[in-house]
């Protein structure tokens, strides 16, 4: 399970396993108390995929952290920034990474405002079929990983894909767990989220739900028999 997490609150930091925790992380709920938050366990990109398959069943996530190139994930920000302010086109890469990243106005990226306008609407959904964006998809490392975690020999790519911006100050995406995108079939679904260059412990992200896999199994596995009526819906 996960939830994007976009606010913070200032605070002072502590240390688990010699690593920076910051306090004061949140998401729509209110903020997280410190002892609950822990970092994820990094997985190098060269664990043998055995590991790799171990560390995913316990821990129901993998961190991995270069599999992409760096330059690749780079390279594709100017042009998302490009195409949400068109007017900036000439603008040096750093304005297209600000434009990207800055806070958010009074009442704007919240669930209940949306849709803004029928030309930002357009935007949003236009910009899952630049082909850059479509052509980062195609990544073959992350490809290759994804087959063998799951000793795919090959394998049949629906594009789902979702571009989410979680500026500073807005609103996040509630906690949920992938199944609910795509109502039937199995319970293990591998999703691979890509953060779109530098993001800070306190920046925005992520936060991944301890213990997750059984909650999740269980939800499923009573979720029949609570509403035997209302089978393929969450």
């Amino acid at each position: 399970m996960a939830a994007a997490a976009v606010q913070t609150i200032p605070g002072p930091e502590r240390h688990v396993d010699g690593l920076a925790v910051p306090s004061g992380v949140g998401a729509n709920q209110g903020v997280i108390k410190n002892e609950h938050i822990q970092r994820l366990r990094p997985t190098p990109k060269d664990t043998p995929i055995s590991e790799i398959r171990r560390r995913l069943k316990d821990d129901g996530y993998i961190f991995m952290k270069g599999l992409i190139p760096r330059e690749d994930v780079l390279n594709l920000l100017p042009e998302l920034g490009r195409h949400r302010a068109p007017r900036a086109r000439n603008l040096a890469t750093g304005r297209h990474l600000q434009l990207l990243r800055e806070p958010a106005p009074p009442r704007r990226h919240r669930a209940g405002d949306l849709p803004l306008s029928e030309k930002e609407v357009e935007t949003l959904i236009s910009s899952h079929h630049l082909d850059n964006y479509l052509h980062f998809l195609d990544n073959p490392a992350l490809r290759q990983m994804v087959r063998d975690i799951m000793d795919w020999k090959k394998e049949l790519l629906l594009r789902r894909t979702m571009l989410r911006h979680n500026p500073p100050g807005g609103v996040s995406t509630g906690i949920h767990y992938d199944k609910l995108f795509m109502r039937d079939g199995d319970a293990f679904f591998l999703t691979a989220w890509v953060p779109l260059g530098d993001i800070a412990a306190n920046g925005g992200g992520l936060i991944y739900l301890s213990d997750s896999v059984p909650r999740g199994r269980a939800s499923e596995d009573d979720f029949p028999v609570a509403q035997p009526t209302l089978r393929g819906l969450s």
